[in-house]
């Protein structure tokens, strides 16, 4: 019987009718005299760890654990599980006012909301977006521990791109590859030039037009310089309609008569802005040191100012 039972450590005996019969514990192999480790990492099948998510099996004496990568924790009965890093604060870095968000891949990120500036594992109040600390005429840049008021008519970059113009019409002699064009890098105020200064049209052009196989227009009309810095909404004619994907900009005319706006990268492929002519310069003749441009509304030639990195015109000799 068990008491008189020759059964290994690692079994256990029954009886039945007065006989003692060993069995192997679970983890173990063997007639129950003698019992073996069943390593249960050398067979897939045999352990939950997920290897996929960065599971890795560690055998134990009858038995196994899981070492689990960063972000997960080992539960007996599923393997390497996500930790929700966001359910529990001590268990992320995120400042007290920024948004947690879990993922299922073992991560999580950290955002500042809206009126908040900086990294999500550290907030700051934007002032640039509580208020209008700068006024209408000036853009509000925040950096860390403060902001400052930039004029975007004396602090932007110069597009001098001819293939935005709406009459650059994509068409079958072109190469595919040299013509199309992408702006998601654009980002922050630009001013758009060509032989005359230009302006984004106000009105939907075609697809295959601009350089771009989704032109972006500008729905909304443009701001006088009275008006300061406006808010306007871009917009891509793709093939779901004139107006999609659309995003904010702002726009806003300078003294000298053009125009900068603050555009946005835009998330999509072959998606760029267009442009077409504000001036009605026909009839005027300019010399190379002039260029036609706007002056308190008049249109004339002006001395081009080469030494000004910003392109402010000087007024030469008006119409």
């Amino acid at each position: 019987n068990c008491l008189d039972s020759d059964c290994h450590p690692n079994a256990t005996c029954s009886e039945f009718g007065g006989y003692g019969e060993c069995t192997c514990k679970e983890g173990f192999a063997g007639d129950g005299i003698t019992c073996n480790d069943i390593d249960e990492c050398q067979d897939d099948y045999t352990n939950n760890c997920d290897y996929y998510y960065g599971g890795s099996c560690v055998n134990t004496i009858g038995s196994y654990t899981c070492n689990c990568s960063r972000g997960y924790k080992y539960i007996s009965e599923f393997g390497c599980v996500d930790i929700d890093e966001c359910a529990d604060s001590s268990l992320n870095d995120c400042d007290p006012v920024a948004i947690c968000k879990n993922f299922d891949y073992g991560s999580y990120t950290c955002t500042c909301p809206y009126g908040y500036y900086g990294d999500g594992r550290h907030c700051e109040v934007n002032e640039c977006q509580q208020g209008t600390p700068c006024g209408s005429n000036e853009d509000c840049v925040k950096y860390i521990g403060s902001y400052s008021c930039n004029d975007p008519c004396s602090n932007h970059t110069v597009l001098n791109d001819p293939w935005r113009s709406t009459s650059n019409i994509y068409n079958s002699s072109y190469s595919w590859y040299d013509w199309y064009h992408c702006d998601y890098e654009l980002s922050g105020w630009y001013r758009f030039k060509g032989e005359y200064d230009q302006q984004i049209p106000e009105h939907c052009v075609a697809e295959n037009s601009c350089g771009a196989d989704f032109p972006i227009w500008m729905n909304g009309s443009h701001p006088t310089v009275s008006d300061g810095i406006v808010n306007r909404t871009a917009c891509s004619n793709w093939y779901a309609g004139c107006c999609t994907i659309p995003n904010n900009i702002s726009v806003k005319m300078c003294p000298e008569g053009f125009y900068v706006y603050k555009l946005q990268i835009r998330p999509i492929c072959y998606s760029a802005y267009c442009t077409e002519s504000n001036h009605n310069c026909s009839g005027l003749d300019c010399t190379p040191g002039e260029e036609c441009g706007i002056v308190d509304g008049v249109h004339g030639c002006y001395c081009r100012d080469s030494s000004n990195t910003t392109d402010v015109m000087q007024q030469g000799s008006a119409e």
